[in-house]
Parts: C-alpha cells; structure tokens; sequence
C-alpha cells in the first residue's frame, strides 16, 4: 500500500492514512527550529513521528523538498527518529511494492 501525504502537518488523520503502509511518501517542506507556521507542512521528525505513530510503515520517503531546504538537514531530522532508511524523493524515481 501506498500513503502519499501531500501538504500537511501533523493530525489525527495521518495515522490512519499511514497506518500499513508498504511506503509512505510524506511532505517535508518545513524545517525543526526554522519553520513555525501550524497547519501547513511537515518537518523531517513530524514526519517521522507521524509514521511512527501509524504503526506498520515499512518504508518512509521524503517528499516536497524545496529548494532552499538542505535535504540532509531534512533527512537527519527524520532519522533521529526513523528505525530504518529515510528516503529523499527526487524527479523520476520510481518505488517497487
């Protein structure tokens, strides 16, 4: 199964959107620290933390990166939390499930 997030932030609807999931694709358009409008985007660590919470996500890819974003800054901020992999999304991936 796939999740894709789209533009989010945390809320209750991500666990049972994620809950399962072979791969999660999820927004990390905002920073830890730097990013504090509510409502609008997820970090790397919500993101994770939102994975984590849904329980069963085998598989977590970071997505919606911009481009003044550092995408290891964004990356470790996921792996801090994430047992596994974090992924970087980039133009013409393709995943297997």
């Amino acid at each position: 199964m796939l999740a894709y997030t789209g533009d989010t932030d945390s809320c209750a609807n991500l666990s049972p959107l994620l809950r399962g999931a072979d791969l999660a694709l999820m927004d990390c358009a905002f920073v830890d620290g730097r990013d504090t409008v509510p409502g609008i985007h997820l970090s790397g660590s919500r993101a994770a933390q939102a994975a984590l919470q849904a329980g069963g996500v085998e598989r977590l890819v970071l997505t919606h990166l911009p481009s003044w974003n550092d995408p290891g800054v964004c990356r470790a901020q996921a792996a801090a939390l994430w047992p596994g992999e974090v992924g970087l999304a980039r133009p013409g991936d393709v995943y297997e499930l």
